[in-house]
């Protein structure tokens, strides 16, 4: 394996270890008191964040499964990755409940679902297009 090869084969970890971080991090400080729980007055603002934070974590965790299996596999990958952010999901919003000013709620957690299944099966397309244009390249 090239020096490079194995540079930018780290690059998909360390991104996930630092937005799982960060995720964490978000969703486990308590508020204060003086901060509106609706900081841009949007409906549902907080399913929104849970929505796009998850989607974001079940794409990084798609991106690095499939280059885990080689990139040979689209479907499983996705379906992994949509299953482990449900988990710890449900996990994210039961630890909330111990948090002063957070609550579990298990619309967040729907939200959640939604939004990794919506960040798996994304990044899964993308793969699918991908390996198509490959093998279209190499029959050419």
């Amino acid at each position: 394996m090239s020096r490079h090869r194995g540079w930018s084969s780290a690059v998909p970890f360390a991104l996930l270890a630092v937005y799982w971080s960060l995720c964490f991090l978000l969703t486990h400080v308590p508020l204060p008191r003086n901060v509106s729980r609706s900081l841009f007055h949007v409906p549902h603002q907080d399913k929104i964040a849970h929505f796009l934070l998850y989607a974001g974590l079940a794409a990084l965790i798609t991106w690095i499964l499939h280059d885990l299996s080689g990139r040979r596999r689209v479907v499983a990958p996705a379906l992994y990755a949509i299953l482990l952010a449900a988990v710890y999901g449900a996990l994210d919003e039961w630890l909330q409940s111990f948090v002063p000013s957070r609550s579990a709620d298990p619309f967040d957690w729907l939200a959640d679902v939604a939004g990794a299944s919506l960040g798996a099966t994304a990044i899964g397309l993308l793969a699918m297009v991908r390996s198509a244009e490959r093998r279209a390249d190499a029959t050419a």
